[in-house]
């Protein structure tokens, strides 16, 4: 369950939540569209999704797989953001690794790629 936590963190705009619930060796990467790449680690997941979370976009997420792989759960999203004011779509496809630390899960890896 903790992808339902870090997605709802993610569209309540809630970083504290999703700085205590990440790794502190956190990757995260970005593919966009025109293949281009952004990196780094939760200070820049965070700059992405303050600006991807806003007002004006609905979100929908529905996961498509769920894999336990060692002692890390991998969980598969398609999703799928609408702006409310102009109608644009972009769709995406989310992998998140989670491992399970100090009695908690964390999350390790986010890697998102814009369809």
């Amino acid at each position: 369950m903790s992808h339902f936590n870090f997605l709802l963190a993610c569209q309540n705009r809630d970083f504290d939540a999703l700085e205590e619930m990440s790794s502190e060796r956190m990757v995260f990467r970005l593919v966009r569209q025109d293949s281009t790449e952004q990196t780094g680690s939760l200070k820049e997941m965070k700059e992405v999704f303050a600006n991807a979370f806003q007002d004006l976009s609905y979100w929908d997420f529905e996961v498509v797989h769920k894999v336990q792989r060692n002692d890390h759960n991998i969980v598969i999203i398609d999703s799928r953001r609408e702006n409310r004011v102009d109608g644009t779509v972009i769709h995406s496809l989310w992998i998140l690794t989670f491992q399970m630390h100090d009695g908690k899960e964390e999350i390790q890896k986010v890697h998102i790629e814009w369809l």
